[in-house]
């Protein structure tokens, strides 16, 4: 790998965007996954602040209790963070999403989110689930949620690549002034462009 491995990053902006971006160095030769099993899965959730302790927690448990659920739990993460993806490489190029994208965004989008309401509380108007997402998948529904709310949102229009020359692949949302932010982070790929400029420069002049 062209550099040191990072830890998970949650530059994106957006929640299903960081989720995204589990996978680091997506457009070099060598992309680098962050999440390898359930409990990796469970880590960045609770990272991600999607998890609360004591959740991740007796996911653990019901995980060690059910493996084979857990792991089709991890698969069908994985298979929504490459569809969130692609939807964000159409919209980024302009390109028609496949119908084949559609239908499987509109089945995460039917699992997890068709089973909540709008209820009237001494709070006010508020958005609850009927009933709570499927146990060992319950943090997709609030990605799921992101992704949904982001892709029919006028910051669609705002999600861009970091153009690192190493392939770093983060996406996030762009939220500059001048709409031209190239990196993922300016402590990251910002910095060492930053730092490449200055060489060649000091170079050509030697």
């Amino acid at each position: 790998m062209a550099a040191a491995s990072r830890r998970f990053s949650f530059c994106g902006g957006n929640l299903a965007l960081d989720f995204a971006n589990t996978v680091a160095w997506r457009l070099s030769d060598d992309p680098e996954e962050r999440l390898h099993s359930y409990d990796d899965l469970l880590r960045w959730s609770r990272a991600a602040g999607v998890l609360a302790a004591d959740r991740v927690t007796a996911l653990k448990t019901a995980a060690r209790k059910s493996p084979t659920a857990a792991r089709g739990a991890f698969r069908s993460a994985i298979e929504l963070r490459e569809l969130i993806y692609r939807v964000c490489e159409a919209l980024m190029s302009g390109k028609r999403l496949a119908e084949s994208d559609v239908k499987l965004l509109n089945r995460f989008v039917s699992r997890f989110l068709n089973r909540a309401e709008f209820r009237w509380t001494s709070d006010g108007l508020t958005w609850k689930s009927q009933r709570p997402a499927p146990d060992l998948m319950a943090m997709l529904e609030a990605i799921v949620r992101a992704a949904t709310q982001l892709f029919t949102s006028e910051s669609a229009g705002k999600i861009s690549q970091c153009q690192d020359d190493r392939g770093c692949g983060f996406v996030f949302l762009d939220k500059s002034r001048s709409k031209k932010r190239q990196w993922c982070s300016m402590s990251d790929c910002g910095n060492r462009a930053k730092v490449r400029r200055h060489y060649l420069r000091s170079s050509s002049k030697a």
